[in-house]
């Protein structure tokens, strides 16, 4: 036998024997059938029925909502508000609640897909009747309407449309070019060259540098594969040794390569 959690008492004895019984025609006892006896032979108490159970549930959540687009914002809510949002596939479905929050204006139907016709752009316009509506044109021009406005009336002016003339002032604008010709070329000198860092002296092996270089020329070294540095000469004092106007500072150099121009620029 299991008991209501409501039924547990400890002032229950149960014993063995017979006991006298009665048979009711409902469970609510309204009326007597029936008085009898029965012999009970055994109890086994089983406690509270679900007391100290273990429960174990999965609550899903198909078809929950993961997030809200606003389609049509309506009107007439207030900051704060709480509301109610359902399927409208779904007859008397309730979906979620929200809270409101209220910020910029909305755009319903009937907004403008663009601000062309708006006042406040650069095209925007109040329709007056006369120059600014839908069957007016204008004509900009360096000559004045009055020359020319018989003309077009006479040649092409639509009928049913409304001329109007702009001036437009132009200026002769005079522009001297003057072209830059590059006959300036680089070459490879014979031999390499070593350089230490932070240091004014270039070291040759198998160079020519009093040929292919003078006093306050550039140079250009070729530290690695399509690194070039370009520096400038102060004195070349022999075919294998010269300096620097300026410290070296882009690391150590050895067996370099070294360019040098021929040709000028004008």
């Amino acid at each position: 036998m299991f008991q209501d959690e409501t039924q547990a008492t400890s002032n229950i004895n149960y014993k063995l024997g017979t006991v006298a019984t009665k048979h009711y025609s409902s469970a609510s006892q309204d009326t007597l059938t029936a008085t009898g006896s029965a012999k009970i032979v055994r109890i086994i108490d089983n406690g509270v029925l679900g007391q100290n159970a273990t429960i174990t549930a999965k609550v899903g959540a198909n078809g929950a909502a993961s997030g809200i687009r606003t389609l049509d914002s309506g009107y007439a809510y207030k900051d704060g508000e709480l509301v109610t949002f359902s399927a409208s596939v779904r007859t008397n479905s309730t979906s979620g609640t929200g809270l409101l929050t209220l910020k910029n204006a909305a755009n319903a139907e009937g907004y403008y897909a663009s601000n062309r016709s708006q006042v406040s752009t650069k095209r925007g316009y109040i329709q007056d009747g006369e120059r600014y509506q839908e069957f007016s044109y204008e004509i900009n021009s360096g000559v004045a309407f009055d020359r020319y406005k018989d003309l077009v009336d006479n040649l092409v002016h639509p009928s049913g449309m409304k001329l109007f003339g702009q001036f437009a002032s132009r200026t002769p604008l005079r522009v001297n070019v003057d072209t830059i010709t590059h006959y300036r070329t680089r070459n490879k000198t014979a031999g390499t060259v070593a350089i230490a860092n932070n240091s004014l002296n270039i070291t040759g092996s198998g160079t020519s540098l009093t040929t292919n270089f003078s006093n306050n020329d550039i140079i250009i070294i070729q530290t690695a594969p399509g690194t070039f540095y370009q520096t400038t000469l102060n004195k070349v004092n022999s075919a294998t040794s010269a300096n620097l106007i300026n410290s070296w500072t882009d690391g150590v150099v050895s067996g370099a390569n070294a360019h040098y121009y021929t040709g000028t620029v004008s």
